[in-house]
């Protein structure tokens, strides 16, 4: 796997996770949502894990937009959010205040992953962390003949680089900063 996908899948792993189930279970917003408590405990590990690891991890602001993108991708998928309406959702609010607190309990001062809120769609979100993912990975990407993979195989390995085409595309289109935050992002 490449190592965007090992960074995000790990999200999702269980190992060590009870080791953060103190901090969420204390936290007053969320301790009647088992759900939402479970939820916590994940970025707990995962926050915990780039601010002791910060020198040796390659895209360390990259893994905070992982990290605010899965949980954004959790609260749809778990929680019932739609994905239109995720940063004005009440859950979604909630867990604002759940971060700051994971932080607070972690002391991760040495290094602070923010959770974004700022009006970025999760369609703006995909298409960022598509961007970015194919700039991590470009160096492990391999080019094969088409005629050694089928089609559907040739397909697949092209999707990332047509999502970063529309990225860019999207971003060239708009017209200046004030209008599109996007237009800030510093292309590699």
């Amino acid at each position: 796997d490449l190592p965007s996908k090992k960074f995000y899948y790990n999200f999702n792993d269980e190992k060590n996770i009870t080791t953060y189930n103190h901090i969420c279970e204390n936290i007053s917003k969320i301790q009647s949502d088992n759900e939402l408590i479970r939820l916590c405990t994940k970025p707990a590990k995962n926050l915990k894990y780039i601010s002791d690891n910060r020198e040796t991890i390659t895209f360390p602001s990259k893994r905070c937009d992982d990290i605010n993108y899965w949980i954004c991708e959790q609260l749809i998928k778990n929680h019932r959010v739609s994905k239109s309406h995720i940063n004005v959702s009440q859950i979604f609010f909630k867990f604002i205040f759940v971060w700051k607190e994971i932080k607070k309990k972690l002391n991760v001062s040495n290094y602070s992953c923010n959770f974004t809120i700022g009006g970025v769609s999760m369609d703006d979100r995909t298409e960022r962390k598509n961007f970015y993912d194919f700039y991590e990975n470009y160096q492990f990407l391999e080019v094969y003949s088409p005629h050694r993979v089928s089609p559907e195989d040739a397909e697949k390995a092209k999707e990332p680089l047509v999502s970063t085409e529309d990225f860019q595309t999207q971003t060239d289109k708009s017209p200046g900063p004030t209008s599109n935050p996007l237009k800030n992002c510093f292309y590699i």
